[in-house]
């Protein structure tokens, strides 16, 4: 009976959903494949049809880094093979970068200390944050720069603007992004709770 050389996907790193086990979708610009083998086999991966060699490690571990584009689906094929000259089964993979689309987390509730508002954005540019209370009346802002395709973030410390702690209740986030090709993103707007 001839024996057969193991491979194992144990993860990848980056994805951000997977579409029926063997495609995966990330806004990310790489994703990382790692795998587990026998100690010491060699492995092979052809990756948009260039041929990458390599050996795992002594534990039989490896990663294969895949770079990505948006809209250009990549497609991953790797195997692996032992000392003994025993294949494993080939393992195949899809991947597709998208283009991320605009989004503005807020903490619901803000609690502690401070809140973290996280804005994905799918160009570079800048956004404006501003808060009210419910009166309407100016209570902080910031402007943070932004990367395209991954979580950009800006803290409020629960202050207002001249670093008095503002009361618990609900106040106004709006939103206002500039990208860097001169359009602009809709004022968005939110309600931010506050409980300390």
């Amino acid at each position: 009976v001839d024996e057969v050389c193991t491979l194992v996907l144990d993860s990848v790193w980056g994805a951000e959903y997977e579409l029926s086990g063997d495609t995966f979708v990330t806004i990310d610009t790489m994703l990382i494949f790692s795998f587990t083998t026998d100690s010491g086999a060699h492995y092979t991966a052809i990756l948009g049809g260039e041929m990458i060699p390599g050996e795992a490690d002594t534990a039989g571990k490896f990663d294969i880094q895949v770079p990505l584009e948006v809209g250009e689906p990549i497609n991953l094929m790797v195997w692996a093979q032992d000392d003994a000259g025993n294949f494993s089964d080939t393992l195949e993979y899809l991947m597709l970068r998208k283009r991320p689309e605009f989004e503005v987390k807020v903490p619901k509730p803000a609690r502690g200390d401070s809140a973290v508002f996280t804005i994905v954005s799918p160009k570079s540019g800048r956004a404006e944050l501003k808060l009210y209370n419910l009166a309407g009346e100016f209570v902080w802002k910031t402007t943070i720069n932004l990367s395209p395709g991954r979580e950009n973030y800006a803290r409020w410390f629960l202050e207002n603007i001249d670093g008095v702690d503002v009361t618990n209740g609900v106040y106004i986030l709006l939103v206002d992004v500039r990208y860097d090709d001169g359009t602009r993103e809709e004022r968005a707007r939110y309600l931010v709770p506050v409980i300390k």
